[in-house]
């Protein structure tokens, strides 16, 4: 059975900035060895390579000088029990590739692409994440025993880290996919639901998504069945990533059963996929290094367990000098505990007779957020499934006497058949 399947992991992410090339490895191990940490996740390519790349199209992190950051990591975490997951992020690259290649390159409907720093927003269906992302995972298997890879912010990116919003890719190799694709229709100018093609678009969207993560998957199993592939999206991955955040600028009421609701949605629709929902420490994209309070990431960590996942935790660059510890020193109690009891959690099954659906995209309408607080408030056991998957396995409502649909326009009218068909009482 591949290692993720035991559904025990205790993930630490530490998200590297390139300042962190210059990192003292052996006290990220002490702090992990206080976390009982499994699993541990760390910068290896992407925007900045935390390795000596061969690769032109990769830009080494300064810091690192000559320094094989990521060797050291794995081979220093494998030495103490831990697995490492190199983690990637395609989306954008340094500035300097823009210039070579503007053609890899995220376009406004009027031609603009998105600098945000000193890197440059890249589009899913250019060449630079299509070819040459490949080719960087390929670089990492190949030379580093790595137990699995992430890529970070996968898919149509429309909007930048200070939250603007830039709307549909326009570049050429959008267009000509989409005009492929529908048949020689031109790209909706918003992400609309009113827009004429939107529906179209998605599906679009979609497509492209799970070929590209179709070919990472065979990539990664071509190196070993042991390496895991995880992302956001469900598509060819074993482990599917979700996160329990926070927002100064979000609307109320503060949402209390993030973690909870991210757990059940997969767990529910899939038997042979686990999910890691990331615990965020920091309070905001923008306050990265002051945490939410400890008890809430008590909370969240809490939430995983009881609905039957592995704990997960991230920081921005490395725990030594952090400002921010108290959140840190919770996660570290609960990490603990589950090591401790490590035999009873990730192996629970669920007993519910009562399911809810909702989208496959797992978007949390008001109307499920509901529903999910009045049954867990009123200590109702209960299941959510992904509406796509009840519609292309049936059987995965058989179990369930009453099936919940807190919107039924949202629901795809196969899955209300299969529950029908099933007998089962739609309320």
């Amino acid at each position: 059975m591949a290692w993720w399947r035991e559904n025990n992991l205790r993930l630490v992410q530490i998200n590297m900035r390139d300042i962190d090339g210059g990192m003292d490895v052996d006290k990220l191990i002490a702090e992990l060895k206080e976390f009982c940490c499994s699993v541990v996740m760390v910068g290896a390519g992407g925007i900045s390579a935390f390795y000596p790349t061969r690769l032109e199209f990769q830009r080494t992190s300064p810091w690192l000088e000559d320094r094989d950051l990521l060797g050291e990591i794995i081979e220093k975490c494998h030495r103490e029990g831990i697995r490492v997951i190199a983690r990637f992020d395609f989306s954008k690259t340094h500035q300097s590739f823009f210039r070579r290649h503007p053609e890899w390159y995220y376009r406004s409907e009027d031609g603009r692409a998105v600098p945000y720093n000193d890197t440059v927003a890249t589009c899913v269906c250019g060449e630079y994440q299509q070819e040459r992302a490949l080719e960087i995972i390929g670089e990492v298997l190949q030379g580093y025993p790595v137990d699995g890879i992430f890529f970070n912010m996968f898919g149509f990116i429309t909007w930048d880290y200070s939250g603007n919003y830039y709307g549909p890719c326009h570049c050429d190799c959008c267009k000509k996919r989409f005009a492929e694709f529908s048949g020689g229709k031109e790209l909706p100018k918003t992400e609309d639901p009113g827009e004429p093609d939107f529906r179209e678009y998605r599906a679009f969207q979609e497509q492209v998504v799970e070929e590209l993560l179709g070919r990472v998957h065979r990539l990664v199993r071509s190196y070993g069945d042991d390496i895991a592939v995880c992302t956001y999206h469900h598509s060819d991955v074993d482990i599917i990533r979700d996160e329990s955040n926070s927002a100064v600028d979000r609307p109320l009421p503060f949402w209390l059963y993030n973690s909870s609701s991210n757990v059940a949605k997969v767990r529910s629709s899939w038997d042979n996929k686990i999910i890691s929902n990331c615990v965020i420490n920091a309070a905001d994209l923008f306050y990265r290094f002051s945490a939410v309070p400890p008890a809430l990431t008590r909370l969240r960590l809490y939430e995983n367990m009881a609905a039957g996942s592995g704990l997960d935790f991230c920081i921005i660059g490395v725990f030594e000098g952090y400002p921010d510890q108290d959140s840190v020193s919770a996660a570290k109690e609960v990490f603990r505990y589950h090591a401790e009891h490590q035999e009873v959690y990730g192996r629970l099954d669920s007993l519910a007779k009562l399911a809810v659906l909702l989208p496959l995209s797992r978007r949390e309408s008001p109307a499920y957020r509901g529903v999910f607080r009045a049954l867990k408030e009123l200590h109702l056991p209960f299941d959510c499934i992904l509406d796509a998957r009840a519609a292309a396995e049936p059987s995965l409502l058989e179990r369930y006497t009453t099936v919940l649909v807190p919107e039924l326009g949202e629901v795809l009218p196969e899955a209300l058949a299969a529950a029908e068909s099933a007998s089962k009482k739609l309320v």
